[in-house]
């Protein structure tokens, strides 16, 4: 028969939409909360690899912790794999707190672990308490919406490639205890939690159990409230994403219209929320917002998001975006079929007969043979490269305003590739308009198609 908060937890993975046969990570640390959730999932029979991270802060009791985690785990059925970092060294050498650099060092070490294994996600502890004490931790630093909702049920830190699930996020730590004694669950007890260094142990040790005193039903108000904060934030997100967001593509760059920012009654809180979930700083977002009419300034994220102000819209990059250098130039000798480019595509060339057609998509192009004077040359395209677009009749074109008539955003002038002659006249801006030069005539005998392919 399961308990009461066995069949709570189940319902909390399925309300998470948990795969019952895929791998999960189940972050275990010794604590209390973490040896109750290794119960609650082997009661739940979700298949999972335990993992533990020895920070070595506390010599030779992290060290046992470390040799418990593996033997409970065992005992459950459960693999396990556990690694050692130099937390101190580390949080020195960057320049971290102590705290800080056990986050990051974990993080890391657990999304490798995730891609490793193959997991769908990693489970943790975190229960009402941790979720009320962020609540108040970022509440006294300043925070916004999503920082009031606590610590999500469900999130995907990208920095670090890894799913969180919190299935006991609605637990109170006394439900936690009394299941932990009624199973006789062991756990360890990290002294350090009994300080008050630290602004998290305050809130816990000297904060909460006043509020407790003053409102006996504290814990389900808490609850209550948080429940209404997560979801009026999940719905806060949506309307401001579907309001800015628009030209998402499958690499995730997107675009953030001028006038739909603009039409916001606070932009900046909007075009925070945004941003914000990818490294950007409070005082980055203001700078775009004093800079919305200069295009072509450039803003990059601790994460490595690039943020560029065009003429009508910020375009959000992935990662930033590095020019291919000129000493990726390729050269196309005469007897050269296929070339492969820096930037991951493949040049091609092959003889075409007279009568056979002509391309109908813009990677590829038919141009006159004899017009060709070898080597020719792939490259990023040059300030002052000049043209005669086909269709022009032979008038010359600059590139730069050839790209403005396309109304060409930054993001898309800077990898524009051009496909040069060995007297430098440029043959094609490839994917975008042959030059008249070297089109197709009727008096044209030898004809060669070339195409632009990933």
């Amino acid at each position: 028969m399961f308990t009461e908060l066995e069949k709570r937890f189940q319902e909390q993975c399925e309300g998470l939409e948990m795969d019952p046969s895929a791998l999960y990570l189940l972050a275990v640390s010794g604590g209390v909360d973490s040896m109750v959730l290794l119960h609650l999932c082997k009661a739940a029979g979700i298949n999972g690899l335990v993992v533990h991270a020895n920070f070595q802060l506390r010599g030779e009791a992290s060290d046992q912790d470390a040799r418990f985690v593996e033997e409970a785990a065992h005992s459950l059925g459960f693999a396990f794999q556990g690694t050692t970092f130099p937390t101190e060294q580390v949080a020195q050498e960057k320049g971290l707190s102590i705290q800080m650099a056990a986050r990051m060092l974990r993080y890391e070490w657990f999304g490798e672990c995730c891609r490793h294994h193959r997991a769908l996600g990693l489970l943790t502890g975190h229960h009402l308490q941790d979720a009320v004490e962020t609540f108040f931790i970022h509440f006294l630093r300043g925070t916004g919406v999503s920082g009031l909702a606590g610590i999500p049920v469900k999130s995907h830190l990208k920095e670090w490639q890894v799913t969180v699930l919190r299935p006991m996020s609605n637990f109170t730590r006394s439900e936690i205890a009394e299941y932990a004694t009624t199973k006789e669950i062991q756990w360890r007890e990290d002294q350090s939690n009994t300080k008050t260094d630290y602004e998290r142990n305050r809130i816990r040790l000297e904060v909460l159990p006043q509020l407790e005193v003053m409102k006996p039903a504290f814990w389900e108000t808490s609850r209550q409230t948080l429940e209404h904060l997560r979801s009026q934030e999940s719905n806060y997100r949506y309307l401001i994403q579907k309001q800015l967001i628009s030209a998402e593509n499958q690499s995730g760059s997107f675009e953030i219209r001028y006038d739909r920012l603009l039409a916001l009654p606070y932009p900046s809180s909007g075009l925070w929320e945004v941003l914000h979930p990818h490294g950007f700083t409070a005082e980055q977002v203001r700078q775009m917002l004093l800079l919305l009419e200069s295009p072509g300034k450039s803003f990059l994220s601790s994460t490595g998001v690039r943020v560029i102000t065009d003429r009508n819209c910020l375009l959000v990059r992935p990662s930033p975006d590095q020019p291919i250098a000129q000493s990726s130039t390729i050269h196309l000798e005469e007897d050269d079929l296929l070339v492969r480019h820096p930037a991951g595509r493949r040049l091609i060339l092959t003889d075409w007969e007279p009568g056979a057609g002509y391309p109908t998509d813009s990677n590829s192009v038919v141009v006159d043979r004899t017009a060709l004077r070898y080597p020719l040359q792939v490259r990023n395209w040059q300030a002052g490269d000049r043209f005669q677009p086909f269709g022009m009749e032979g008038r010359h074109k600059k590139l730069q305003d050839f790209f403005t008539d396309l109304k060409l955003n930054i993001v898309e002038k800077e990898a524009v590739q051009v496909l040069v002659n060995g007297d430098q006249q440029v043959i094609w801006v490839i994917g975008y308009r042959l030059d008249h030069r070297f089109r197709v005539k009727s008096t044209s005998k030898e004809m060669k198609k070339i195409s632009w392919l990933k």
